[in-house]
């Protein structure tokens, strides 16, 4: 069970190199979406085995190729399966916002069969990762002139 950030990113590092050897991850951070890891704290080990079962876990890396998201456990935190990979660009489009917080802060990010951005949290750790990889994907978009368009509504606006 890997608790240690550079635990994670050696593990994540190995993943992507076995499914491309010519790929190298610049930054990688572990994320959740689901509700807050914090109320289930509150309820000890028994939060925690409910918790991991309803927090969803993933590794975001930005590689020197693409933006890859790959599944992770959320029992032993170690990669699965790959889940998105995106180019710089298109990436940095689907990012709609970086909320910093104390101790969990928040990237919103637009996964391709979601009506609304998906919230990753990731705890203090992994801040200046999330920073940078913000703005490198941001920066990235603006040099490509990637744009995402939105999602379609659920229903007509007119009508």
């Amino acid at each position: 069970m890997a608790f240690r950030k550079e635990t994670m990113q050696s593990q994540i590092g190995a993943v992507i190199a076995a499914g491309n050897p010519t790929d190298r991850p610049i930054v990688t951070m572990f994320m959740q979406s689901g509700p807050h890891p914090a109320t289930f704290a509150m309820f000890g080990a028994v939060g925690g085995l409910i918790g991991a079962a309803l927090i969803d876990t993933y590794f975001f890396t930005v590689t020197e190729q693409a933006v890859l998201i790959h599944n992770a456990s959320g029992m032993s935190s170690r990669p699965k399966s790959l889940a998105y990979a995106f180019p710089h660009a298109e990436a940095g489009a689907r990012i709609v916002d970086l909320k910093i917080a104390k101790a969990w802060s928040s990237l919103y990010f637009h996964l391709p069969e979601k009506q609304k951005p998906t919230r990753f949290r990731f705890a203090r750790p992994w801040r200046p990762d999330a920073e940078w990889a913000a703005t490198f994907l941001t920066n990235a978009r603006m040099a490509g002139g990637a744009h995402y368009p939105p999602p379609p509504p659920s229903a007509p606006m007119y009508g």
